[in-house]
């Protein structure tokens, strides 16, 4: 990868960052300038026609507003750990949550939630992904 194109994927992810913070979809924008608008389209036209199949779904209750959190999991593969916590932010009611998958999921896909942050299950005990959790809510208000 020239250097170039990885500056370009770094500012798109701190764009994708910023954008996700400020709840504003700038996907579209972000990938029309990183790959033109030809391939941003082909790529449009590529999912309409053999959309994604979701192998399975994963739910569990927003701490607030009891909405179900569904991430759909696309792919999965024995072996796979589980490595991370994920602090997401409900759609319904916008409150912070703490989710975890479960070993062997290759690729899955956010449902009625955003991405807020990832916690390292390495670098943090269930304990301190909660504190984690409870950080964010006070300081990111």
């Amino acid at each position: 990868m020239t250097t170039t194109l990885k500056k370009r994927n770094f500012i798109c992810d701190l764009f994708y960052e910023l954008a996700t913070i400020l709840n504003i979809d700038f996907n579209d924008n972000l990938s029309n300038w990183l790959y033109g608008s030809v391939v941003t389209r082909l790529m449009k036209i590529g999912k309409f026609l053999k959309p994604d199949k979701i192998v399975e779904t994963l739910s569990q209750p927003c701490n607030k507003c009891e909405t179900r959190l569904d991430t759909h999991i696309m792919s999965k593969e024995k072996g796979i750990p589980e490595s991370s916590w994920l602090i997401v932010k409900c759609n319904n009611c916008g409150e912070l949550n703490l989710l975890s998958f479960g070993p062997d999921i290759k690729e899955l896909r956010f449902g009625n939630y955003q991405w807020v942050e990832n916690l390292r299950m390495d670098e943090y005990t269930h304990g301190q992904a909660l504190t984690r959790l409870e950080q964010i809510k006070y300081f990111r208000k």
